[in-house]
């Protein structure tokens, strides 16, 4: 039966999620925990490769903490919550095993919410989260070389000027970035890999986030942490 069928036939009673109340709000967040990095050093943190530099407040961090653990005591395990109640996908069939996302996928695949526990960034940037239910990286679009680096650093980019600011940093972010995108010839090649495979996603966000509203810097997490 097509998912949307599927979905259509569906009689269920919607599910109160007790746990996403404790969930600070934005005043909140931007009243307790202020912003430790400009939107052009999230930008360069995300350029150089290194997702590993895109942290919480760790004030919040302890709130997350706490409150994930409440997560996994309701309901065994965070993968489990998220996509039975946050996303509500617990009672859909199982994806198509031989798709990838591209900017054309149907909604029933993939859901935007705004992430509840954002990242240290200023307050009038806004961090949402894509789900999919189908890989979004796929390994045809990747050159064989650049594969093993893919896999660690994950793929990236920038729409509605958002790049632009990064000239002049260039070196910066190489030094930052080497172990995760390598250096010289090696690093010019990633990011040509990461551009290609990253193609579908940067139409997806030019779509949801247009370019004459909204600066953006996206990326998708690596296969490999």
């Amino acid at each position: 039966m097509p998912a949307a069928e599927f979905a259509d036939s569906l009689i269920s009673v919607p599910v109160v999620d007790d746990l996403l109340a404790q969930v600070p709000s934005r005043d909140e967040i931007a009243r307790l925990y202020p912003p430790r990095w400009s939107f052009l050093e999230l930008k360069q943190f995300i350029n150089s490769g290194d997702l590993g530099l895109l942290k919480r407040h760790p004030d919040l961090q302890v709130r997350c903490d706490a409150w994930y653990d409440l997560v996994r005591a309701e309901h065994g395990t965070l993968a489990a919550y998220l996509v039975n109640i946050r996303l509500g996908w617990g009672n859909l069939p199982p994806a198509p095993t031989d798709l990838f996302f591209s900017a054309d996928s149907p909604q029933e695949l993939w859901k935007i919410l705004i992430n509840d526990w954002p990242y240290c960034i200023p307050h009038n940037v806004e961090h949402a989260l894509i789900w999919t239910r189908i890989p979004i990286i796929d390994p045809s679009r990747i050159d064989a070389a650049a594969r093993s680096r893919i896999d660690e650093c994950g793929i990236w980019g920038f729409t509605g000027g958002a790049e632009a600011e990064l000239a002049g940093h260039e070196a910066e972010e190489d030094a930052r970035g080497a172990k995760f995108i390598g250096t010289g010839d090696e690093a010019r090649a990633v990011r040509a890999a990461v551009r290609e495979a990253g193609t579908e996603v940067d139409i997806f966000v030019k779509r949801h986030w247009p370019e004459n509203q909204w600066s953006t810097a996206w990326f998708v997490n690596p296969t490999v942490s």
